[in-house]
């Protein structure tokens, strides 16, 4: 009788044989100290001197624009892309 009652406690999900895994508290892991970083360019990862540097870097404007030849081109591929939203049918 008590092995049936064991059995369909068990079968109901009220009775855990195994012990329960200690869970971690969310204001432990925020306390965690993270040693590295990674690239926002190619996810490498880089220690924070490295990552400070790359973000310093990367806030700096970029001061190349393409030459005269290459900025036509790349104007006529906008307005083929404008003209292929306005007429579909344009390969």
């Amino acid at each position: 009788m008590m092995m049936r009652v064991l059995v369909v406690l068990l079968i109901l999900g009220r009775l855990s044989v195994r012990a329960e895994e200690p869970e971690l508290v969310e204001e432990v892991a925020r306390l965690e100290v993270l040693d590295y970083a990674r690239s926002p360019m190619d996810n490498r990862v880089l220690t924070l001197g490295e990552y400070a540097a790359l973000q310093a870097d990367l806030q700096q404007p970029n001061p190349a624009r393409p030459n005269g030849k290459l900025q036509g081109l790349i104007t006529l591929l906008r307005l083929r892309k404008l003209l292929k939203t306005v007429i579909p049918l344009i390969p």
